[in-house]
Order: structure tokens, then sequence, then C-alpha cells
């Protein structure tokens, strides 16, 4: 069992709460620290029971108060194994002088922790490090808590495509699998996961558009892969957040951030690392891929938004419950850039309950027929629309001229 330490602090009047959790599957221990002042503290109160709410919706959760020191003064630091989220609650200017001096007390300490800014849309983020994954508060509690929790590693399904040359680097994936899937993940690996009689690039474009991120091992076959450089290709495209382990002496695949990858040290004679070696590369995308599986939801939203502030400005919008944007009074937009699935309906079809055009927008296309075929009829029973992103600028102008999307 690992502990998740949830605390706010005030870094106006130095005021902390703090509460403990206990979950058996989680496998590290994390402080989850919401940083705030006196105009942002309404809104971490409004976030807590959300996350408290969230935390113990998992499997044989239980908490306790705790009256410890909080902040960077909690016992959590002494942990070498813990890590640690810290949610900096800006305004609508960005984040303040004293939140930026917080994050330089944290920079001086040190520790294995990241750094979430939380802003309202439309925010600044002049300054802000491209290594902090920014989140977007934009009226919806149960949203930003989850988002929180998916940033701290604390998610129910955690997939993730891995992709790799294979006559570079089996030895090294075959390893690197089952570390990461004693940590949680849900692994598509070319070799273990393909099924018979599927056409084999459908079934990859599925499971890579499925995925939460793709973990990419960069090797010296990279640039000759044709296979590897496609599912490259399909990941910027759909948006998807991508991660990089790179074997000396690799050439760099362009479009993934310096913070997103890692050196590997030189691989052992069979091909692979040693077990301490993996346990560092583990530990770096389990980290990592905190931050980018937050990517392709936050793109999309970001793109709905700036499409109408772009061209669109008589739209009127408006924002409802679990990430559901209202764009008219009788239209409600979900774009998450996944697959559909019955979940999605579910949500869009509670945040908006009345709305004549209710539209799911996703990379429905990358389904496999039956999946589809599901979908369709549950959008169906439901009264949804299923779009594509291409379908985006089309549709948004449909409903800035008042006709149907």
């Amino acid at each position: 069992m690992a502990d998740i330490a949830l605390q706010h602090i005030d870094i106006s009047s130095s005021a902390t709460s703090c509460t403990r959790y206990g979950i058996p599957a989680l496998p590290r221990s994390t402080q989850i620290l919401l940083v705030g002042e006196n105009a942002t503290m309404p809104v971490l109160h409004a976030l807590s029971p959300e996350l408290d709410k969230a935390l113990a919706d998992l499997p044989g959760t239980s908490s306790t108060p705790c009256n410890g020191p909080g902040g960077l003064n909690c016992a959590t630091w002494s942990d070498p194994a813990c890590q640690h989220l810290v949610v900096l609650v800006g305004t609508s200017t960005g984040l303040t002088t004293g939140l930026k001096r917080y994050a330089q007390r944290l920079a001086a300490r040190g520790g294995d922790y990241a750094i979430v800014p939380l802003l309202p849309p439309g925010a600044p983020a002049k300054g802000i490090p491209d290594n902090w994954q920014i989140l977007r508060h934009a009226g919806d509690d149960a949203v930003v808590a989850a988002n929180i929790l998916r940033a701290a590693g604390i998610a129910r399904d955690r997939p993730l495509f891995l992709s790799y040359v294979r006559s570079d680097a089996q030895a090294l994936v075959d390893d690197l699998a089952d570390v990461l899937t004693r940590r949680g993940f849900r692994l598509y690996v070319d070799r273990f996961s393909a099924q018979p009689g599927t056409r084999f690039p459908e079934e990859i474009a599925e499971a890579l558009t499925d995925a939460g991120a793709m973990l990419l091992i960069e090797s010296a076959g990279l640039p000759r892969s044709r296979w590897t450089q496609w599912e490259i290709a399909l990941a910027a495209h759909c948006r998807i957040g991508r991660i990089a382990l790179t074997i000396p002496q690799a050439p760099q695949s362009p479009g993934i951030r310096a913070h997103d990858r890692h050196a590997l040290p030189p691989l052992l004679p069979n091909g692979s690392l040693s077990p301490a070696d993996l346990d560092v590369a583990a530990d770096f995308v389990t980290k990592r891929y905190n931050i980018a599986a937050m990517v392709r939801a936050a793109e999309y939203r970001a793109l709905v938004d700036r499409l109408i502030s772009l061209r669109y400005h008589g739209l009127t919008t408006s924002k409802l419950k679990s990430g559901v944007l209202g764009l008219r009074p009788d239209t409600a937009l979900l774009a998450t850039g996944r697959p559909g699935a019955a979940s999605e309906a579910r949500m869009l079809d509670e945040a908006a309950p009345h709305h004549r055009h209710r539209i799911l927008l996703g990379q429905h296309r990358y389904m496999n027929v039956d999946r589809r075929r599901d979908l369709a009829w549950l959008a169906g029973k439901a009264n949804l629309k299923l779009r594509q992103p291409g379908d985006l600028p089309v549709m948004l102008a449909n409903l800035a001229a008042g006709t149907a999307p």
C-alpha cells in the first residue's frame, strides 16, 4: 500500500491542510500539493471535494486527517521514493510573483517533483517553462480534479503504445515491457498484442489512438523503419503525447521535447539494460506519462477555443460539466480527440440532456469495424453526432451561421 498526501497551502497566510489516503494498488507514495493565494483559495476549496471523491472511489482506499507540517516541510520530502506534484493555482494574469517564488524555493530544494500551473482560460503562459504542463480551469471542478490525479499518476487505466525497431531493440523492449506492466501500464507492443485475423496497420492505428501516450525507443535503425516512422507521424497527427528513450549514438526523432527524452546508458551484450537501469528508465516514463497523457485533450480544447476566437466571434460558448462545451443554447460538444467510447457518450448525455445537437469529436475512424458499429448504434440511441477533428472548421462555421452542425 502507498500513501497519497493531499495538501492545500495558502502562501499568503501559510495556512495548510492535509489528508492522507492509503491506496493498495498504488506503486509509489505521492504528495499532491495545491498552492494558492488569497484570490485563488476559492478554487482550491472547490477542487477539494472532487479530489476527495475521486480518491475515495479507488478500490480499498482509506483516509485520515494529517496534522503534520505541510508544503515543503511535509515529512514526505524525507522519503526518497515519494513523488511530488505541485499545482500552482494562478489568476487571469498568470502566475503571481508569490507563486513563482514558491517554485524557485522548490527548485532549490530538489527532489522528485513536477510542477503543473492551473490557469483560467486565456490567462497568459508567459515565463512558464516548457516542461510545465499547463492545466486550464474552465469551470468544471470534476474535470480539473481528474486531470490533477492523472498528472500524479493516479488513474484506473494507463494505456501506453510502445514504438520501436524490432531488429535494434527487441531484448530491451521485452524487459522494459515487464517492468512497465508491473507498474500498472497497459502496454501495446506489436509482438505481444496483435490479434489474429486483424489487418495489422488498422490494429496499430486503433491501439495508438486509444493510448494515453506513445513511448518511442530511438535506435540506429529508426530513420529507415517505414512502420515506425508511420507510427510517429500518426501520433503527431492525432496530437498524442510522445516520450522517447534514446539508445547511445541513435538519431533523435524530431518533434519530441528535450524534457520528454531520456538518454539510456550503453546496452549490455544481451541487448538490454541492468535491472537498476531499467528501473531508472521506467521511473522516467512513469513521470513523463502523467504529463504526456494530458496533451491531446488539452490541445483539442485549445483548438476549439482558438478557432472560435479567430473566426467565429459571434458563436456563443459556455462551459458545461465533465469537459463538455456549450457552443449554442442547443449544441454541446465533447472534444477528447480519442476514438469514441461509451463512457464519453454517457458524459455528453449527462452534461447536456436537453441539447438538440450533441457532438462527440474524436478519432472514430481508427476504431475497428465492430467498435465503430457499436458506437454508431449507441450514438443513434442517445441522439449523438459523431464527428472527426477534420470536421471542426465546417461544423463551427455552420453553428456560427445558425444552421445545424
